[in-house]
């Protein structure tokens, strides 16, 4: 995640001109040295006051479309996650944030819908990416490559817009 709107975009476009590399910028949250802050575009009143926040995927030749993405920031937010969630609409999804880089584990218990799990490191860039997560399952989704941020697509949005580690 490489920050606020307008200029994360031209940042993200930048890296991955020099890099190949596929980056998220988003509207409405800002990540400073230590946490990521909200700053939302709405709440999502189905969550509680989770803040929600637009995010992007720039793979040097596009733009994927804006998803609207529910932010997880805390413990009990992060537990709970998509759980009980009978459908999601499209352009829609969870983005986890954790206080650092570390190797990311997911589980599927209590999901209801498959998902797409995107791991990005501090710096925006894809480390992992791990298509059409089977609900109702206990089996471990993994990320080995530290990431700091976690997003959470309806399955095969991933391959759809092009998005991969890089």
């Amino acid at each position: 995640l490489v920050g606020q709107a307008g200029g994360a975009e031209v940042q993200a476009r930048q890296q991955v001109a020099q890099g190949g590399h596929r980056c998220l910028a988003t509207e409405g949250l800002q990540v400073g040295a230590d946490k990521a802050v909200p700053g939302p575009i709405g709440v999502d009143p189905s969550m509680g006051s989770m803040p929600v926040v637009k995010g992007r995927f720039i793979n040097g030749v596009a733009t994927t479309q804006a998803f609207e993405l529910d932010v997880a920031r805390t413990d009990a937010q992060r537990e709970h996650g998509l759980m009980f969630r009978q459908s999601m609409d499209p352009g829609r999804g969870m983005l986890f944030v954790f206080d650092g880089d570390a190797p990311r584990s997911f589980w599927m218990k209590n999901t209801y819908i498959p998902l797409d799990m995107i791991f990005a490191s501090s710096d925006g860039i894809v480390v992992g990416v791990v298509e059409n997560a089977a609900p109702l399952t206990l089996d471990e989704r993994r990320c080995d490559v530290p990431a700091r941020f976690v997003i959470e697509l309806n399955a095969f949005q991933a391959a759809r817009h092009g998005i991969k580690v890089g």
